[in-house]
Formats: C-alpha cells, sequence, structure tokens
C-alpha cells in the first residue's frame, strides 16, 4: 500500500462513504458533481504532501459548500470526512462530522460514529508500535528512538504523533540555538514538525514545543469546540477567528457552519486564504 493510498478496504470505511456518497448525488448537480470528484481523490495513489493541497482547495468541494443549502453542503463534509478518515487524517476528518452535526442526519452520524470508534480502537495499535521508542526516548538514547518512529511513521504516515515524536528526537540529537526566539523559529520550520502541524493543524504537543503563543491560542479558543463538543455560536466564532491564524482551511467550514447559522461571515476572505475565488452571488457570505 502506498503512503497516500485508501487505508483499507475495511469494509466499514467502505460502507460509510458509500452511504454518505450516494446521499449526495441524490442532491442535485452539486451534489453529483462532488460525489464523482470525492470518488476520484478517494482513489488518488500519491503521497499526502501531493495529494492534501489539491483536497483542501478542491473547488468541486467548495461550490458545495457554498451552495447556500445546509443539505448538501453537510453530505458534502460528512463525505469528505470519510475520505479523511480512511487516508488516517483522524483529527481532520472528526472536526468535518462535528461541524456537520447541527445538520446532519442521526442515523448518518449513528454510521460515521462507528466509523470513529473503529478509528479510536486502532488508535491504541499506534500507541503500542511507539512504545520502545518512547521508551528509548526517556533512557536517552535518541537515536534508536528516531529509528523506531520513522518506522511508525512510514506505517501510519498521515498520523501526526510519530511525526511530533519524530521531531521530540531530533530536537534532542541537534543542539539548540543560542536564543529562546531563535529555537522557536527553529522548531516551528524543522521539517517533522511542519509534517505533523499539516496533518492535524491543531496538535497542541507538537504546537506547545514549537509556537507556545499558537498553542495557547488552541487551548483558549480551539479545544472548546473540538475537545468539548461546544457548537455555540460564540464558541464557534471563536474558532473560526483563532483557526484563521493556524489553518484557513478549518476558519472556512466553520464561517460555512455559522452562514448557515444565519450568522453573516466573509467567506470570500476566507476561502481566498486557500486560493478560491468566491463568485459574487455565493449566498453563504
Amino acid at each position: 500500500m502506498s503512503s497516500g493510498s485508501w487505508q483499507g478496504g475495511r469494509p466499514l470505511e467502505e460502507a460509510c462513504f458509500r452511504q454518505v456518497a450516494s446521499l449526495l448525488a441524490l442532491m442535485g448537480s452539486a451534489g453529483n458533481l462532488l460525489a464523482r470528484r470525492l470518488s476520484e481523490l478517494r482513489g488518488d495513489g500519491r503521497p499526502f504532501e501531493r495529494w492534501w493541497p489539491d483536497v483542501r482547495a478542491d473547488r468541486t468541494y467548495w461550490a458545495c459548500l457554498t451552495h447556500g443549502d445546509p443539505a448538501p453542503a453537510t453530505a458534502g463534509q460528512l463525505a469528505l470526512a470519510c475520505l479523511l478518515l480512511g487516508r488516517g487524517l483522524h483529527r481532520r476528518g472528526t472536526l468535518l462530522i462535528r461541524l456537520a452535526r447541527p445538520f446532519a442526519d442521526p442515523g448518518t452520524l449513528d454510521v460515521l460514529g462507528e466509523l470513529i470508534d473503529e478509528v479510536s480502537w486502532r488508535g491504541g495499535e499506534l500507541a503500542a508500535a511507539l512504545e520502545p521508542g518512547l521508551a528509548a526516548h526517556d533512557r536517552g538514547d535518541h537515536t534508536a528512538a528516531l529509528e523506531n518512529h520513522a518506522a511508525v511513521a512510514a506505517r501510519w504516515p498521515n498520523d501526526p504523533w510519530p511525526r511530533h515524536e519524530q521531531a521530540l528526537a531530533l530536537f534532542a540529537l541537534d543542539p539548540a540555538p543560542a536564543t529562546d526566539a531563535a529555537q522557536g523559529a527553529d522548531r516551528a520550520r524543522h521539517p517533522a514538525v511542519v509534517a505533523a502541524l499539516e496533518r492535524d493543524p491543531f496538535y497542541y504537543r507538537t504546537l506547545l514545543v514549537a509556537d507556545p503563543e499558537r498553542a495557547e491560542l488552541v487551548r483558549t479558543s480551539i479545544e472548546p469546540v473540538t475537545e468539548n463538543d461546544d457548537l455555540s455560536p460564540a464558541a464557534l466564532v471563536g474558532f473560526a477567528d483563532a483557526a484563521a491564524r493556524i489553518d484557513p482551511w478549518s476558519a472556512a467550514h466553520a464561517r460555512v457552519l455559522l452562514g448557515h447559522l444565519g450568522i453573516p461571515q466573509d467567506l470570500r476572505a476566507a476561502l481566498g486564504e486557500l486560493g478560491i475565488d468566491v463568485p459574487e452571488a455565493s449566498p453563504v457570505e
């Protein structure tokens, strides 16, 4: 299996994607187009670094989300969530499900809940694979730790945790720059840190060692939504504003939901951060 392929053939993932995509295909031309497009992206075997930029700024997807009707937008968002979960992008996938809840069909959410439970169960397997490297790190054998974490990252290429542990091992092996400011800038640019945060932009443990200011922003404004399921307008506005500084893709999804809830949003600016032009007549703005 290539590092970018659908992690599967797993029956539950297959069933979830088919169910949500079939609902999407019933919702007019925009839904039909998106169902086909997501099926193409699902079969795209490129590595994450080449696959993700196309997914995050896919015009067919965002045309469906800015349609103005919550039904196709919600179905599209849930279909993409299935695709992301299948790729091992668990945090990004569960975020989309969480932000779709206000307009999602309860039966569909139940099916997706089963998928999230299965994904959570697999996390135990990942933790067991990382354990020898974590033990090596604790005893000061950072080279052995790095070898373990690299092997685990190859097996779970789209999970941020192995990348985070790689970064910690590399930081331990590489002398820190002379000043705290230089160290912070150096760590924030480190390839292992960048790789972890591309997979989960709100990964608190990585931000804590690479960008404490953003880590605090995640704790105060992101985690009320992602960890506490607070979907109140105030929490969503705080999330969208904070996410705009960290991950415009996540911010745009929050602003779409706020627009559907009747709270006007500058969606054109949000999508502009992704390189997407929103038509002047877009109903969600």
